[in-house]
């Protein structure tokens, strides 16, 4: 992520842990004082008090597959596609499996679940079927991609701290966060 390399280099003492943990372990990180700042997707377990929040991102999920054949390899008119898909617990996967079940129950078939976006990606790019992906991943893949015709499905990413005051690098971390992001991002919850 670009934006956390140009805070880093602004500050020789900052320190930065990525894990990647469900929500519910990542407001419990928060309430414990484990964590100064959380990167997650919005998460109603994270909307609400004691947390202060940043919008870093609006993207959307959208379904798409390796190729650029004419006629289109899938359509939505098919049954048994194969979906690279997320595991169910993830927020992801909740939001990918809510869309599904509004369509035909046999569009797809899973045949790969994954909480990493990225590794799905991977296995899409390899042929192995339709994935769900956020739309920052389809523009690193560089046109080789076919969108599937399908409704789109919005996504949020945001900053989470508690509301107290954090230690000086955290609240510099907070700052440098903030500066790059719209004035209207941040929430008092």
């Amino acid at each position: 992520m670009q934006n956390i390399e140009t805070i880093t280099q602004r500050d020789d003492l900052f320190f930065c842990q990525v894990e990647a943990i469900d929500a519910h372990q990542a407001v419990q990180t928060l309430r414990e004082g484990k964590s100064d700042i959380i990167l997650s997707f919005h998460d109603e377990n994270l909307l609400q008090t004691p947390f202060r929040c940043l919008k870093l991102l609006s993207a959307e999920l959208i379904p798409v597959y390796v190729g650029n054949e004419h006629p289109p390899r899938f359509t939505p008119d098919q049954t048994g596609i194969p979906l690279l898909n997320y595991t169910p617990t993830s927020y992801l996967g909740r939001l990918v499996n809510r869309h599904l079940s509004t369509m035909n129950e046999n569009l797809f078939r899973t045949v790969f679940v994954s909480s990493m976006a990225e590794l799905l990606k991977r296995m899409a790019l390899n042929g192995y079927g339709v994935a769900w992906l956020p739309t920052y991943l389809v523009h690193e893949a560089q046109g080789r991609f076919t969108r599937l015709d399908l409704p789109a499905i919005p996504i949020e990413a945001y900053a989470y701290r508690m509301e107290t005051r954090l230690n000086s690098a955290a609240e510099r971390f907070w700052s440098a966060l903030h500066s790059l992001t719209p004035s209207h991002a941040e929430k008092n919850l």
